[in-house]
């Protein structure tokens, strides 16, 4: 194979992660919720307690306040900054891109390499990440989502643009994917990183827009689905919960994030939440 570059890469050309920072309404009441689940200490309900360390920590439930009712839950489908949001919540993505330096990082891929011209994206994937359900993020995994966001067509607003000339996703081997276009496709890479690209299981896929819309759908993230309660009066909530094991994004420096304490990192940095700009205590 004709490749050249490896990950993690220098910076994208900006096509832009549409939903990297949130609206105003959202901004507000989603940190103040996280800032609640993130207290580790025994006060009052909902007091927030600085910890010592900043190490994550295991479980916890995050809860949105919306200032619209989303249509769709379904990241893959979703085109508003409220609904791709609560999705970065429930999958993670092949790659990252860090908000301050803009390079692209290593996530649910260890590493890649991208031809000369662009048409061919070869991922090697962590061998420990694994979908809410237990089954592994593998390579069939990924050509089942990428197969199954072109097959969207409309439905998947952002996707549909992203995998412009995309023609397959080859299994290489259980942990390596190649994603080939039919034309250069400067955008793909920093694509990865986006929720819209972000992996369901591969039965999920087999669901139906409508299903995955309302929700029913397995992630790859951190929070599965708890509740949602659409189409009554506002205020609209969803909630999440943390599930067992979390496969942290890999980086290749230090991060903070308001919302690190709500996840096991593991050894490795946790990442800045992705709408959020505001810092607190070191992953």
């Amino acid at each position: 194979m004709d490749t050249t570059r490896t990950g993690p890469s220098g910076p994208p050309a900006p096509h832009g992660r549409p939903a990297r920072a949130a609206g105003a309404a959202l901004g507000t009441t989603v940190v103040a919720a996280l800032l609640a689940a993130c207290s580790t200490g025994g006060g009052a309900p909902g007091a927030v307690e600085p910890t010592a360390t900043g190490d994550p920590a295991e479980g916890g439930r995050l809860s949105f306040g919306l200032g619209y009712d989303p249509t769709c839950l379904d990241p893959q489908q979703a085109g508003g900054n409220d609904s791709l949001n609560i999705g970065r919540q429930l999958v993670d993505s092949l790659t990252d891109q860090d908000p301050e330096t803009g390079e692209i990082v290593p996530w649910l891929a260890e590493s890649w390499e991208v031809s000369d011209d662009a048409t061919r994206f070869t991922f090697v994937l962590r061998d420990d990440a694994t979908f809410a359900d237990g089954t592994p993020v593998d390579a069939a995994a990924v050509q089942a989502n990428l197969d199954g966001v072109a097959a969207l067509g409309a439905r998947a607003t952002l996707g549909a643009s992203y995998l412009d000339g995309y023609v397959e996703t080859v299994v290489e081997d259980e942990s390596t994917a190649t994603v080939v276009f039919d034309h250069p496709s400067a955008q793909f890479l920093q694509a990865s990183s986006t929720m819209t690209l972000g992996l369901v299981s591969v039965d999920s896929t087999d669901l139906t827009a409508d299903e995955r819309c309302a929700g029913d759908f397995v992630g790859s993230g951190p929070f599965v689905l708890a509740d949602w309660q659409p189409g009554g009066p506002p205020p609209w909530t969803v909630a999440t919960t943390t599930r067992g094991r979390r496969r942290s994004r890999a980086t290749t420096g230090p991060r903070t994030s308001t919302a690190s304490t709500t996840r096991s990192c593991r050894s490795r940095p946790c990442a800045r939440a992705p709408w959020s700009r505001a810092s607190s205590t070191p992953s």
